[in-house]
């Protein structure tokens, strides 16, 4: 296989991972809708295709997105809540920023993660606005 190749399985990767975490928490429509906004939408085809896994939604305004969107307001960013959706499920990819202390205690707040299944779920949210289908937990 040559680098290309390695390269382009590693995005592959990153993206099934990164769908697999919106999936989990209920905001992979939302995600749709916001790679469809004015803003994002050079942000659209390549979303996935960066060089640190953690970088795929540290590059974003999804957090403030969901807030302006759907009236959410979360303890933490969408991307500090990825990082430690990361550790915690031992996806050993190299970060661009580790997670702090600091913030950990504000992800738990908002955030649980199954010891069994790793499956990532909000605790409580409130959606000002539906988003597709989903109620929000």
């Amino acid at each position: 296989m040559n680098e290309f190749n390695s390269v382009d399985c590693k995005f592959l990767e990153y993206k099934k991972i990164a769908k697999r975490f919106l999936k989990e928490l209920g905001l992979y429509n939302a995600w749709l809708i916001y790679l469809g906004a004015e803003k994002a939408i050079a942000y659209k085809k390549s979303w996935y295709k960066k060089y640190y896994i953690d970088s795929i939604f540290g590059e974003t305004l999804f957090t403030s997105f969901l807030h302006k969107a759907y009236g959410v307001r979360l303890e933490a960013t969408i991307s500090d809540i990825f990082r430690y959706y990361l550790i915690k499920n031992s996806i050993n990819y190299v970060l661009n920023y580790p997670l702090r202390d600091c913030y950990i205690k504000e992800i738990e707040k908002v955030v649980d993660i199954d010891k069994c299944t790793g499956k990532i779920s909000f605790k409580k949210v409130i959606w000002k606005n539906s988003i597709g289908n989903e109620t929000g937990n």
